[in-house]
Order: C-alpha cells, then sequence, then structure tokens
C-alpha cells in the first residue's frame, strides 16, 4: 500500500512575499514622486505665488518658508518632508488599492482626485496666511488641490506599472527587492509613524492567511470599504467648497 501523502506546509514568511513586492514597488514609487512633485513641484509652486503677488515676498508661510526665497537648504527639506508625506501614503494605497474598480487608468484618476479633494479640505483654511496674503486668493486653492492630484497620479501610475505581470518587481528575487526598501531611511520619520500600522496590517494579513474568512464576509467586506471611500470624498468635497465659498 502507498503510504500517507504528505501535504508541505507553506511557511507565512513566503505567504507574505506579494505583499513585500507591492510595498517595495509602491515604496520607490512614492520616494519618486514626492521629490519631483511634492519637492519640487512644490518649490515652483511657491515661486508662482510670489511671482504673481510681489508684496508677499520676504514674508513667512504657515509652514516656515520664505516666500519668494529659493535655497538648497530649504528646497531639501521639502523635498524630504513630500517624501515622508508620499512614504506615509504607500500603506494607505496598499489598503484601499483592492477596492479600487475599472481598468487602471479609472482607478489611478479616482485614487488622484479623492487624495486630491480630501488633501486640499484637511490643509486649506481661508483664515490662514497662506490664502490670506496672496491676490488672487483662488490661485493658492488650486495649487493646494492640483499638486496633491499631480503627486498620487504620478504615485499610482508608477506603482501600478512596476506591479504588471512580468515586472522586476514581480519577478526578481525577494532579497533585492526587500533592499528596496531601505528608501524608508530617507523617510525615518515616516517609518516611525507608518510602523504601528504596518505591524497591525501584517498581523491581520497572518490571521486571514491561517483563518480565511466566510464567504459572506469576503463579499460584503470589499464594497464597505468603497462605501467609507465614497463617505470620506463626498465630506471632502463639501468642506472644499465652503472653504472656497469663504475665501471668494
Amino acid at each position: 500500500m502507498a503510504g500517507p501523502v504528505t501535504v508541505p506546509v507553506i511557511p507565512d514568511r513566503l505567504a507574505l512575499s506579494p505583499y513585500v513586492r507591492q510595498l517595495a514597488a509602491a515604496s520607490c514609487a512614492a520616494a519618486i514622486a514626492g521629490a519631483l512633485v511634492g519637492g519640487l513641484g512644490g518649490r515652483l509652486a511657491m515661486r508662482l505665488l510670489a511671482a504673481t503677488d510681489s508684496r508677499t515676498t520676504g514674508l513667512m508661510t504657515d509652514d516656515g518658508f520664505e516666500v519668494g526665497r529659493i535655497s538648497l537648504g530649504g528646497t531639501l527639506q521639502l523635498v524630504a518632508a513630500a517624501i515622508q508625506i508620499g512614504l506615509l501614503g504607500t500603506v494607505v494605497y496598499l489598503v484601499v488599492r483592492p477596492l479600487l474598480l475599472g481598468p487602471p487608468w479609472l482607478r489611478i484618476a479616482t485614487v488622484a482626485l479623492g487624495a486630491g479633494s480630501t488633501v486640499g479640505a484637511v490643509l486649506i483654511e481661508p483664515d490662514s496666511f497662506d490664502f490670506q496674503a496672496f491676490d488672487p486668493p483662488m490661485l493658492p486653492v488650486v495649487l493646494f488641490v492640483a499638486l496633491p492630484i499631480t503627486h498620487v497620479a504620478l504615485f499610482a501610475a508608477l506603482t501600478e506599472r512596476w506591479l504588471v505581470e512580468g515586472s522586476w518587481f514581480r519577478t526578481a528575487p525577494l532579497r533585492p527587492v526587500a533592499l528596496t526598501l531601505l528608501v524608508w531611511v530617507l523617510g525615518a520619520f515616516a517609518l516611525v509613524l507608518v510602523a504601528p500600522l504596518v505591524v497591525a496590517c501584517v498581523a491581520v494579513l497572518l490571521l486571514v492567511h491561517r483563518y480565511p474568512p466566510g464567504r459572506a464576509v469576503r463579499v460584503a467586506t470589499p464594497w464597505v470599504g468603497r462605501a467609507v471611500l465614497v463617505a470620506i470624498f463626498v465630506w471632502a468635497v463639501m468642506d472644499l467648497s465652503r472653504d472656497v465659498a469663504d475665501l471668494v
């Protein structure tokens, strides 16, 4: 008689391999988008604001930057801050990514518009210096919404490009892929803030891998998540509309 069939046990660390690859691709995309759009693009936006209203030259913004003055130190500081913010968004994007619907271009446009509206609603304060001192007052609003939309669109496009079948992040040995996570050294502050969220996500993934949920839970969970995202987007648009009305 044939002996019992032995089923190999797949270690949990191998089950987490796809998530490591996703995090690596998204992290590299976040660093590039943060440096180009949030950092250099943010600097150009500041220069544009100063050029349109010379009265503000030399004044300090709410974030401690001098209007009209472009220095290497200030630019590097802004680039570093933009990379940190971008890295903070990687985990959020990877959590939201399975909830997005449609072809890649629609998913990228959806997440970019949603993020731009939400960030704009949070950052735009009609009573702050950044929106009271400049003329025309709507230019800072347009820039504060356009920059995060462009930032997230580039970030999402790069991430999706690097996660297609056959890409380096999907096919290369896991060790060199994991080494790209050293980009988080550029955002050490972001790493401290996001570490608890990463640990929580890993714990949930291991739990779901070991104890798969029932079919009803699997079907309902994505739609609950989409409903939450729609609610956040509606709130952001309403809040942003009130801020614009106050400024106008």
